[in-house]
């Protein structure tokens, strides 16, 4: 579904990513993990096209993404919850979902909607309430049921738990779960790696813009130097 080859991206002259190899396939739940300023958000940035500055190989259901806009990505079914989720306070909770519809496919609007609120029932019961008012929890809730109201394929989550209560935490890992179950393939960066590796069918340790370790997530939670990273003992340094 998705494959991706010696992507290497800057932020003006600093190189963010320096060569990066994975690939995801359909209905598989892959995750990033590793320290802060790993590349782990640049990434999801540079598959969306919200980092022009990139090179190396995208390739999403067969077609390159390298030259493709934000917009030219959800039109081929891939959306992003962006870490901060960064819904619309000022809008309803249903005129944020609406707007997460533009150039959707699949069903019907009013259906589409009528899904999100069984799968989030308190965002139809605030349906009319502005997303600023929502609570943090409520507020991410949004921000993933925008974007499955696009009916992706791939859905980028990039930091999903950040700033929750642990409760709330929980109810996001179900939720992704979920998605998952439901046939969307999710492409996961947490900074709860111990979590996302608990949900993932495989992961990619991520240090100074490289992948330098991969492989089953049941394998990487086993493996000690992936706990010295989730625990928070040692950093890799960008190299094993």
């Amino acid at each position: 579904m998705l494959r991706v080859k010696d992507l290497r991206a800057w932020y003006g002259n600093l190189p963010a990513l320096r060569g990066i190899d994975f690939h995801l396939e359909e209905g598989e739940l892959v995750t990033l993990i590793g320290s802060n300023g790993a590349g782990k958000s640049t990434t999801l940035k540079s598959l969306i096209g919200l980092l022009p500055g990139r090179s190396g190989e995208i390739e999403y259901l067969g077609e390159s993404l390298l030259g493709c806009t934000p917009a030219g990505a959800l039109a081929r079914g891939m959306a992003m919850v962006p870490e901060g989720r960064w819904i619309f306070p000022d809008l309803t909770v249903e005129e944020n979902l609406r707007l997460g519809a533009f150039g959707r496919r699949g069903h019907p609007l009013a259906v589409a909607l009528e899904r999100e609120f069984a799968r989030f029932p308190v965002l139809g019961e605030r349906r009319r309430q502005k997303g600023g008012t929502l609570s943090g929890g409520e507020q991410q809730m949004l921000a993933i049921s925008r974007a499955l109201m696009s009916n992706p394929r791939l859905l980028l989550l990039d930091e999903p738990s950040l700033g929750l209560a642990p409760l709330m935490v929980e109810k996001v890992f179900a939720l992704i779960r979920d998605i998952r179950k439901g046939g969307i393939a999710v492409l996961l960066v947490e900074q709860n790696s111990a979590q996302a590796l608990a949900v993932a069918d495989r992961g990619y340790v991520l240090s100074s813009g490289r992948v330098i370790i991969s492989g089953p997530a049941a394998d990487l939670l086993r493996d000690p130097r992936v706990g010295r990273v989730y625990l928070g003992y040692q950093d890799f340094g960008g190299g094993i």
